[in-house]
C-alpha cells in the first residue's frame, strides 16, 4: 500500500518506518505561521500571549516537530475574545480550504514547490497545563462558550 499522498490533522510525530512503510509524501496542516508556534495547541497559546492573528501552514512532514519545508500558508485575524474552541474550528476551517487550494494548483503532484523554515525563527508549543489556562482566562478569553454550541447547530 503506497499512496500517493497522504494529508494530516494531528498531533503526533511520525517515525522513520512509517515514512518507509507507507511512503513520502505527508503533508500536514499545522495551526500556526511556521517557523512560529511548532508543536500542540497553538490556539491556545494564541490567547495567553494575547496574538491578534494565527496562521496556518502547509508543509512537508518529516521527523522532526513541525519542521519540514513549507508548502503555503497564510495569516488570519481573530476576535479579540474568542473561545479557545470558537479559534480551534476556524483553524479546522482554513486547513479544508488550504487542502483544496494545494490540490488544485498540485493536481499531478509533481514538482510541489516548498521552502525551508528558518530554524533561527523557530518557537514551540507544548501541552498547555493549569497555568497557560488561567492565564487565556485572565486575558478575558475562555476554552469554550455557550454561544459556541448554538452556532454549531
Amino acid at each position: 500500500f503506497k499512496p500517493e499522498i497522504i494529508f494530516s490533522v494531528m498531533n503526533q510525530i511520525i517515525k522513520r518506518s512509517t515514512f518507509d512503510f507507507i511512503g513520502e509524501i505527508f503533508i500536514n496542516a499545522h495551526g500556526s505561521y511556521l517557523p512560529k508556534y511548532r508543536g500542540p495547541a497553538q490556539y491556545i497559546f494564541y490567547l495567553a500571549n494575547k496574538d491578534k492573528e494565527f496562521g496556518v501552514t502547509l508543509h512537508f512532514m518529516n521527523e522532526g516537530i513541525d519542521n519540514g519545508n513549507i508548502i503555503m500558508q497564510q495569516n488570519f485575524k481573530f476576535d479579540e475574545y474568542i473561545s479557545a474552541y470558537r479559534l480551534h474550528f476556524q483553524m479546522a476551517q482554513k486547513y479544508a480550504f488550504m487542502f483544496n487550494k494545494f490540490l488544485d494548483e498540485n493536481i499531478s503532484l509533481k514538482n510541489i514547490i516548498s521552502f525551508k523554515q528558518s530554524e533561527s525563527d523557530a518557537t514551540y508549543t507544548r501541552m498547555p497545563v493549569a497555568k497557560d489556562i488561567k492565564t487565556l482566562h485572565s486575558n478575558g478569553n475562555s476554552l469554550i462558550k455557550l454561544k459556541d454550541f448554538i452556532n454549531c447547530v
